[in-house]
């Protein structure tokens, strides 16, 4: 839902919030606006609950939260890399990207 709200395309009075769905663009914005206000809610409801964890259930959280992110790095360094080749982009090309980027005059 966020994605679609943050693709949203003005026209002179029209978004198209919602896969082919039209709305004004003030309803739309009113309808964005409320979707971050509940998510800012909701992550201080839940920033809240972590402050009332005991010390055990804080650290196995941390554990979780870390395994999680580390699957998704994996998973989205391997599909990067699939691209990558799929582009015939090696370590090699990406080195000398990086060179000319960092040592740029």
């Amino acid at each position: 839902m966020y994605e679609r709200l943050s693709r949203c395309t003005a026209g002179p009075q029209w978004h198209d919030c919602f896969s082919g769905d039209r709305m004004p663009q003030s309803a739309c914005h009113k309808l964005l606006s409320k979707v971050l206000n509940m998510s800012t809610s909701t992550v201080e409801q839940i920033l809240r609950q972590i402050d009332s964890l005991d010390e055990d259930s804080r650290r196995l959280l941390d554990e979780r939260l870390t395994a999680r992110a580390e699957a998704e790095w994996s998973r989205e360094a391997s599909e990067a890399r699939q691209v990558a080749r799929m582009r015939g982009i090696d370590q090699a090309a990406i080195d000398r990207a990086v060179e000319t980027v960092r040592y740029q005059p």
